[in-house]
């Protein structure tokens, strides 16, 4: 990210929202010479979400949550509001408007403004939800809560969104519970290619928790238990449990603002995390990115702080831009994963002609030397060839992270991936880099 900062100004930068993305723009509008302000409406700033699950795998604290850039936010001259809650963004006579619930009806005024204000949980429709043993984990004190009673469980059910509902699943097994994780509707493969998908289950069903934990594509349906949870149902099915933990889905939160939203419900921005209101930006959960003919969730731990980073600058009167990248990595009961950009079904719903191919590396290489494969789905245009995504997993998955995400955000084409000197990682040659073996199975039809 390269950045054209202006001289020192008096521009007045507010920044809503005190979490990863907010403390970033909050640093960086300061650090351009803006005069800021981060409004927080809680009285916690700078706490990480994506950490939460550290409360009960290690024992960590809340305190344990918090970004170590949030202690610089006073030697920033960041002037810090906790426990205010701005509700309307509004522009008038030049100025970005704030209304908070504390105002009574008064205003303040400024040059722009950035609104990292993230998501709200938004917990399912099931019956059962309210019995005693059941953990919706929303904010850090559920999960506190759930690290306390863990001594008195045996069986627990774990449902929501893929991969988060993998970890908790693996958190749980490691402490020596019996564990059902279920998948939701579509299984693994609505979050997964179906090789990296299948080897998923093998590494579940071959590694040291294969005893302990179930996995099942389906949902959970309703809890049942009469003075506390004894079972759930799911697809018909009845399994027994003492305790059900839910991770809710989220939603795009922000104040009222009138700018156009995207295709999940969050402020549209562009490169620039600016919105379609003149002087607002946006990042972290609150933002999507566009793409193409139409956008993505900025929502990963290393999107927020870039995007805040861009849109802090931004916001001061600087000058950078962004490039989405999405990556996520993640080691799941032992097999590596990664994963940048779109799924198939994803691109197809923005109107992109795309198609996936899949591959592995060399087999006979890593036969000789005891390593396991590694599996790459490569999400692709049919008539351009550039890659819209990368799924990998298996071995050094986790060091492809950063070569994916490079990938992605730089729309290279297959053609660009198979000439490319780098072999992507150490340990990979051109012979058996699995991301070269799969752009080159696209490209063979085409010189048959």
């Amino acid at each position: 990210m390269q950045v054209c900062r202006p001289r020192m100004t008096t521009r007045r930068v507010a920044v809503i929202g005190g979490g990863v993305a907010g403390v970033l723009a909050a640093l960086a509008a300061s650090r351009v010479g803006a005069k800021t302000t981060l409004f927080e409406s809680s009285k916690r700033i700078g706490l990480s979400k994506a950490l939460m699950p550290l409360l009960i795998s290690d024992g960590s604290s809340e305190d344990d949550l918090v970004l170590p850039e949030a202690k610089s936010l006073a030697g920033a001259s960041v002037d810090v509001r906790t426990g205010e809650r701005v509700t309307s963004v509004q522009r008038a006579e030049g100025k970005v408007r704030l209304e908070s619930a504390s105002s009574r009806g008064r205003s303040a005024g400024f040059d722009s403004v950035v609104i990292c204000t993230g998501a709200a949980a938004e917990a399912p429709e099931l019956r059962g939800l309210s019995k005693p043993n059941v953990f919706l984990l929303k904010e850090p004190a559920d999960y506190v809560k759930l690290s306390k009673g863990l001594d008195a469980l045996q069986t627990v059910a774990v449902s929501g969104p893929i991969p988060v509902a993998l970890k908790l699943g693996e958190i749980l097994a490691t402490k020596g519970k019996r564990v059902q994780i279920y998948c939701g509707k579509g299984g693994l493969e609505s979050q997964y290619s179906r090789p990296v998908a299948e080897e998923i289950r093998r590494s579940l069903t071959s590694g040291e928790s294969a005893e302990r934990v179930l996995l099942v594509d389906g949902p959970v349906d309703s809890i049942l238990g009469v003075a506390s949870v004894e079972a759930i149902v799911s697809g018909g099915s009845v399994r027994t449990c003492d305790a059900v933990v839910v991770v809710p889905g989220s939603v795009p939160s922000f104040p009222g603002v009138e700018c156009q939203r995207g295709r999940g419900g969050g402020l549209l921005v562009d490169s620039s995390m600016s919105t379609t209101m003149p002087g607002v930006f946006a990042a972290g959960d609150s933002a999507e990115i566009r793409f193409k003919s139409g956008s993505v969730p900025a929502r990963l731990f290393s999107t927020s702080r870039v995007g805040g980073e861009v849109a802090g600058t931004n916001a001061a009167g600087g000058r950078t831009s962004v490039a989405p990248s999405w990556a996520v990595e993640q080691t799941c009961f032992g097999l590596e994963l990664c994963s940048a950009g779109l799924s198939e079904e994803e691109a197809t719903a923005m109107g992109l002609d795309a198609a996936t191919e899949t591959g592995k590396s060399g087999e006979a290489r890593f036969a000789r030397e005891g390593r396991r494969e590694t599996f790459v789905s490569m999400v692709y245009d049919i008539g351009t060839h550039q890659v819209y995504g990368l799924q990998i997993a298996g071995w050094r998955a986790s060091a492809l992270s950063s070569t994916a995400s490079l990938i992605v955000s730089q729309g290279l084409t297959v053609e660009q991936l198979l000439h490319l000197e780098s072999p992507y990682s150490p340990g990979f040659s051109h012979e058996d880099s699995p991301i070269a073996l799969t752009a080159g199975k696209i490209r063979k039809p085409e010189r048959a």
